[in-house]
C-alpha cells in the first residue's frame, strides 16, 4: 500500500512559533533576568528537555521568543498611519505618543534590556538588537519627507530621540503627558532654528496598540 505522508517539517514550525509566542509574553513580563532554561520552558508548557528539543539551545530560544516580540511591534507599526510623509521633527511628535503609550511600556522595557547587553557583546543580544534596529529605521524612513541621501541620517536622530524618552521613562522619570512633552520637543527644536512653531502644528495625538489602523497624523 503506497501513499504520500505528510512532511513534518511544517507542523514543527507552527509549534516552534506557538512556543516562541508564550515565551515572548514570559520576557515581556518578567524581564531578560528572568529568562533562565526553566522558567521559559515552564512558560512555553515545556519541560527543559522539550525546549531544548525544539529550539537547539536556550540561547536559540530566547532569540526566537525576542523574535517573536518584534514581529509583534513590526505589526503594531505597521497598522499605526502616521499621515503623510514629513520632517523628522513632525515624525518625532507623531511617534512621541505611540512609544510612550502605557501598552508599549513593556516592549520598550524589554528594548532597553536587548540594547544594552548587546552594548557589552552578549550573545544572542548582539545578534539581535541590531536587526531589531534596523528594522525600526526601516520603518521611520519612509515617513521622512527628506532628501534620500539624508533620510537614515533623520531616521537615526529620530530613533535617538524616542529611544531616549523610553530609557528616561523606564528610569522613572516624570516625562508628562505624551502631547505635551512633544510639543515642548518640537517647540524648542523650533525656537532654536529661529522660528514660532504654530500650535496647530506642535499639537500631537496617539495611536493604541489596541487599534489597529489607527490614523495619528496632523490634527485638522
Amino acid at each position: 500500500m503506497t501513499g504520500e505522508r505528510s512532511n513534518p517539517a511544517p507542523q514543527a514550525d507552527v509549534r516552534r512559533t506557538a512556543l516562541a509566542e508564550r515565551m515572548a509574553d514570559y520576557l515581556l513580563d518578567h524581564g531578560l533576568t528572568a529568562g533562565s532554561l526553566r522558567p521559559l520552558a515552564e512558560a512555553a508548557g515545556l519541560s527543559d528537555r522539550m525546549l531544548i528539543y525544539y529550539f537547539g539551545t536556550k540561547e536559540a530560544a530566547i532569540e526566537a521568543a525576542l523574535a517573536s516580540g518584534a514581529e509583534r511591534l513590526r505589526m503594531d507599526l505597521e497598522a499605526t498611519q502616521l499621515g503623510p510623509p514629513a520632517n523628522a521633527d513632525q515624525v518625532s511628535r507623531r511617534l512621541t505618543g505611540f512609544i510612550l503609550a502605557e501598552e508599549r511600556r513593556p516592549v520598550m522595557t524589554l528594548w532597553t534590556e536587548i540594547a544594552a547587553r548587546a552594548a557589552r557583546g552578549h550573545a544572542p543580544y548582539d545578534r539581535i538588537a541590531p536587526m531589531i534596529a534596523q528594522g525600526f529605521l526601516e520603518w521611520v524612513m519612509p515617513q521622512l519627507d527628506v532628501p534620500e541621501p539624508q533620510r537614515r541620517d533623520e531616521a537615526i536622530r529620530v530613533l535617538a530621540q524616542l529611544d531616549g524618552l523610553a530609557l528616561l521613562q523606564g528610569a522613572g522619570i516624570e516625562l508628562g503627558a505624551p502631547s505635551r512633552l512633544a510639543r515642548a520637543v518640537v517647540e524648542d527644536k523650533s525656537e532654536r532654528d529661529g522660528h514660532a512653531c504654530p500650535p496647530q502644528n506642535c499639537s500631537t495625538s496617539t495611536g493604541s496598540v489596541l487599534r489597529p489602523s489607527v490614523q495619528i497624523g496632523e490634527p485638522r
